[in-house]
């Protein structure tokens, strides 16, 4: 007898004891309680402008908790590039605690490091291959992208 006809057959019985049972999972929606507990920070790029062969990014930084975003428009994709998308942030909202952010270069780098230790910044890489746990930049800059190339 094959697999599928004993299925059948317990199942007809009542008596289905493969059957899976299915949990209610309730999923926590992942953000901080606080604004500036942690800025998710990504670029978006390279794009090129129409008629341009130069290379363009967008640099984001997005709260955690506010959903607010600052974002700036650079030609290139510098340390120094993010960490004035950074200081601009500050400017504007304040010191966050956490900057949350994937493995580029950019973040890496030791001036960014030095940056965040001299603010006294706590650094939160993301693991490599897993951008879901940057989600709402990711959203943002998938907005982003739809309404820059519509």
């Amino acid at each position: 007898m094959s697999s599928r006809t004993i299925y059948k057959v317990l199942k007809r019985h009542c008596l289905n004891i493969l059957k899976c049972k299915i949990k209610n999972r309730r999923y926590k929606r992942f953000a901080k309680k606080h604004p500036n507990d942690i800025v998710q920070m990504d670029i978006l790029g390279p794009f090129y402008i129409h008629q341009s062969s130069a290379r363009n990014y967008i640099i984001s930084c997005i709260d955690d908790c506010s959903r607010k975003v600052a974002s700036r428009y650079f030609e290139r994709k510098r340390s120094i590039d993010v960490l004035d998308a950074l200081e601009e942030w500050i400017m504007i909202n304040g010191k966050p605690k956490k900057i949350m952010h994937d493995n580029g270069k950019q973040f890496t780098s030791k001036m960014f490091k030095h940056f965040l230790e001299h603010n006294n910044i706590k650094d939160k890489p993301i693991p490599n291959s897993y951008p879901q746990l940057q989600g709402k930049v990711e959203a943002y800059n998938k907005i982003s992208r739809m309404s820059l190339f519509q």
